[in-house]
């Protein structure tokens, strides 16, 4: 296996996967909420950030387990 396809299947982990989604959740929320609710409602931004972070700290935990 070369250095390559090792760096592959250690981010290819479920918890770095969530870390990720998390990330672009709490990152693209403004693109999200656009995208899936039509509206720019601040309340539902704020929402997606907190789905966000709580789906990067599960992710956190997954990988600290």
């Amino acid at each position: 296996m070369n250095y390559g396809q090792q760096v592959l299947s250690r981010l290819m982990n479920p918890g770095v996967l969530l870390i990720v989604i998390g990330a672009v959740m709490v990152y693209g929320s403004r693109w999200i909420i656009r995208l899936v609710a039509l509206s720019q409602n601040e309340k539902a931004n704020l929402i997606c950030k907190a789905i966000g972070c709580v789906i990067a700290v599960l992710g956190a935990l997954l990988i600290f387990s």
